[in-house]
């Protein structure tokens, strides 16, 4: 498998995994089973934010977290994969929206 190129975009990162999942043969994965994966991971990452955020004196492990961050990475551009989102696009796309809008909390109104 290649390695990622240096400054890679969101399709590169998207192709890069892709090709992972391929030669691992979790292709064969059902939307559904991806999805539920995906919230499994988002459900991890909140756990690790909890901890950092605790007052409880939890210890944190940030390589923890920024693992977590990544697992959901992966499993957002699966799905968008699969769904045949252009996820860079499509925040490009949202973005160029969302600049237009009025935002009643924001310093700009």
């Amino acid at each position: 498998m290649k390695n990622l190129k240096e400054n890679p975009t969101i399709n590169d990162i998207k192709s890069h995994l892709m090709s992972f999942v391929s030669a691992n043969g979790w292709d064969s994965k059902t939307d559904t089973e991806v999805f539920l994966l995906f919230i499994e991971e988002v459900g991890e990452m909140a756990k690790e934010i909890r901890k950092k955020l605790s007052l409880k004196g939890e210890k944190v492990d940030h390589g923890e977290m920024s693992g977590e961050f990544a697992d959901v990475l992966n499993y957002l551009l699966e799905l968008a994969h699969r769904m045949d989102i252009d996820l860079e696009q499509a925040y490009r796309d949202k973005f160029a929206l969302n600049a237009k809008r009025t935002w009643p909390d924001s310093n700009n109104s």
